[in-house]
């Protein structure tokens, strides 16, 4: 599973002061360059300290010895963090990790990973359950720094097994087999000797047996050779016999010249006649056409002029005289009606509001009066007086309204009507309307087409028929022309022949005077081979039976260190498991090579690498022999420890299915390499960067590099003040 690194965010870390920086981490190749503002010069920027945010954020540790006080910025003193953000599938982490004050914070989905007491606990904690890798493999397969990385092949034997089984988790197993180690190594180094011996004296054997098959193929019976010579001398002199009986080579020559002529001419009047009857047919087709075109468009015409009489006579585009007046009258007339009913329609709506408030003053005034008193002047009011002052008024202006409502809504049912009819009227005047347009339309139409004139073709039937008479007696004359000409190909034709079996047999009588030339010294070779291969391949038979002799007396002495060795060995597996660790290498082994050939190749690299189980490395290539890692220069052995290293990342990623989207390369271009070695190395780097889809930085003071195709480009600068600035170029 792919761990995107996202951001990094920090301050008071290194060179960094308390201004906070951030960097974001994107995919492709990204190039870091410092400018030390004081020095004038790159080093001392703060470019390393850049991305040891991450090793420093992820482990505590750098990829340096400093102690904790040196990691905090020296000015400040105080308040140095670090945070990095990455997503491990769907899951978001952020890991918080600062000094003075200590402090180490993981979030999960922005939740915090609760704290045990330990911190080392939570370190490991994460690590083994979250991140999937430990401090010692990010730092080999993703971090290279070559102040302090040792490279691969620069480590001796002991330090590439720890790196082996720290790699493939097999360091356990180690302690178990040092003792076995120590008890078998005097049998392993004799054993080895003798059979060192043996492979060498076998290989020996197959050298001069393969020397010896491969002279016998030379030791050819030289007898068959002699034949061929005698044969191929008797084809010699009966080929010369009959070369020199064939026809005069000039005088087919000269009467070949001739008939070409001849035929030049007769081909060039035939020409001549070919294409006076193309134009002729070509005038005879374009008139045709012609005449065709006319027939059509008068047809055509005629066809148009019928189609619009007919639609002239349909129903939908003749209209009743008067019929649009009839139509536009009784539209304006409802138009007029429901105008004043809608004013009617407000005088009623106006009328209803006045008695409905006219009666709720009465109804409020009558029940005021209940209490028997009036309000405005104290007298006393019977129920008689009540109800005819307001009660017979209220019941009035009651039946009034009713009757206003009554009449309101038949006025309001009444327009409703009118407008459906307008509308129905309106709808049937814009019909009839589209068909009077569409009826002027097509009077139109018939007018400009009665008007057009049609033209003739009389005058192209009567060319037609002259230019067919003309191509009957051009047509007569190039037969005879074809006729002709014929004759003179096929004179021509033998003649030809005539010639070219002339040649062939010079041709076939000079090839067998330059084979038998060849016969005969290749007969004298191998006379005088034969006699000296013969030596060799006995003196070598004498040295093979000395070499068997000997290889059966070593055999005998392997034999009996075998039987030791094998005890010791049954021994040994009784207390470690060495088979597990050969198998758990070995397993990646040849998916190893596999990969670090494959990214050498990339860099256009002649080199191709063999490693055995300990990484004991073989270095082969055209005109290379016995090579070793400090025989190559500058820029070869940068490639190869960087080929190494990707094929590493591939078998990590392989065994353990989790790597960090991002590789950091620091100052791996500034030394000992020439321009073509660094061209190679950013060949590889790109090819790693392009298959994983890396975040890939590139620390470095190399100038040139500046100029190589990056996707960003950071510039580290360092002011006046001494702290480390970033900035995107």
């Amino acid at each position: 599973m792919k761990i995107e690194i996202q951001n990094v965010e920090f301050k008071n870390f290194l060179s960094y002061g308390n201004n906070p920086q951030r960097l974001d981490f994107i995919e492709g190749i990204n190039l870091v360059l410092g400018k030390n503002i004081e020095s004038g010069r790159s080093n001392g920027a703060g470019k390393s300290s850049l991305i040891e945010t991450i090793p420093f954020a992820l482990f505590g540790k750098l990829s340096r010895p400093v102690n904790k006080a040196g990691i905090v910025n020296w000015k400040n003193g105080k308040h140095c963090e670090v945070k990095i953000s990455f997503k491990k599938g769907d899951i978001k982490y952020t890991v918080l990790r600062a000094i003075k004050p200590d402090k180490l914070e993981i979030y999960e989905n922005n939740s915090l990973i609760p704290i045990p007491s330990n911190v080392k606990t939570y370190q490991e904690m994460f690590e083994n359950e979250r991140l999937g890798f430990d401090y010692n493999t990010f730092m080999y397969l993703f971090y290279t720094n070559l102040n302090t990385n040792v490279p691969l092949l620069k480590m001796n034997t002991t330090q590439k097994r720890i790196f082996l089984e720290r790699m493939f988790l097999l360091d356990t197993y180690t302690n178990l087999n040092s003792v076995s180690n120590e008890k078998i190594k005097g049998l392993e180094e004799k054993n080895f000797k003798q059979t060192v011996s043996i492979e060498q004296n076998e290989k020996t054997i197959t050298d001069l047996e393969k020397q010896n098959d491969s002279l016998r193929l030379k030791l050819i019976n030289i007898e068959p050779y002699e034949n061929e010579i005698r044969d191929a001398k008797a084809q010699y002199l009966m080929k010369q016999k009959e070369l020199s009986s064939t026809v005069d080579v000039v005088a087919i020559n000269e009467r070949i010249a001739e008939i070409e002529t001849e035929s030049t001419k007769l081909k060039e009047t035939l020409d001549g006649i070919i294409s006076t009857i193309r134009i002729l047919e070509s005038e005879n087709i374009a008139k045709e056409k012609h005449i065709k075109d006319i027939k059509k468009q008068k047809d055509d015409h005629v066809i148009k002029l019928n189609n619009i009489d007919a639609q002239l006579r349909r129903d939908d585009v003749n209209i009743p005289t008067g019929y649009i007046e009839t139509i536009t009258s009784n539209i304006e007339k409802l138009h007029d009606d429901i105008n004043v009913n809608t004013e009617m329609k407000l005088q009623w709506t106006e009328a209803i509001s006045t008695h409905k408030e006219k009666k709720r003053g009465l109804e409020e005034t009558y029940k005021s009066l209940q209490g028997g008193i009036c309000p405005t002047c104290n007298r006393k009011l019977t129920v008689k007086q009540l109800e005819k002052e307001y009660l017979s008024k209220i019941e009035s202006l009651t039946e009034k309204i009713i009757d206003y409502q009554i009449k309101y809504q038949k006025l309001i049912d009444s327009i409703a009507t009118k407008t459906e009819r307008y509308n129905e009227l309106k709808n049937d005047l814009d019909v009839v309307r589209t068909k009077q347009k569409k009826r002027e339309a097509l009077l139109v139409e018939h007018k400009t087409l009665s008007e057009i004139t049609i033209p003739t073709y009389e005058t192209d039937e009567q060319e037609i028929l002259l230019n067919v008479e003309k191509i009957k007696q051009f047509t007569k004359v190039q037969k005879d022309f074809i006729l002709k000409l014929e004759e003179k190909n096929g004179d021509l034709l033998k003649h030809k022949i005539s010639l070219e079996q002339y040649n062939e047999n010079k041709k076939q009588l000079d090839k067998l005077s330059d084979s038998i030339e060849a016969l005969e010294k290749e007969l004298l070779l191998r006379k005088s081979n034969k006699i000296e291969i013969e030596t060799i391949i006995q003196e070598n038979i004498i040295k093979i039976n000395g070499l068997k002799n000997t290889i059966k007396t070593i055999t005998k002495g392997v034999s009996k260190v075998k039987e030791l060795i094998d005890y010791l060995s049954y021994l040994k597996v009784l207390c470690k498991d060495e088979n597990v660790k050969q198998y758990a290498i070995s397993s990646y082994m040849s998916y190893l090579v596999q990969q670090t050939n494959f990214y050498l190749t990339q860099t256009g690299s002649s080199h191709y690498m063999k490693f055995n189980k300990w990484l004991d490395e073989e270095i082969h290539g055209p005109g290379v022999f016995d090579a070793s890692y400090g025989n190559l220069s500058g820029g070869e052995a940068r490639s190869i420890d960087l080929a190494i290293q990707f094929a590493f990342l591939d078998v990590g990623k392989l065994k353990t299915g989790i790597f960090p989207d991002i590789l950091l390369l620091d100052e791996i271009l500034d030394s000992s390499i020439d321009g073509n070695g660094l061209n190679n190395i950013l060949k590889i780097i790109k090819t790693k960067q392009h298959e994983d889809k890396s975040k890939t930085f590139i620390i470095t003071h190399r100038s040139e590099i500046s100029d190589m195709d990056v996707d960003n480009t950071y510039i580290i600068s360092k002011n006046s003040n001494g702290f480390s600035i970033i900035e995107k170029a």
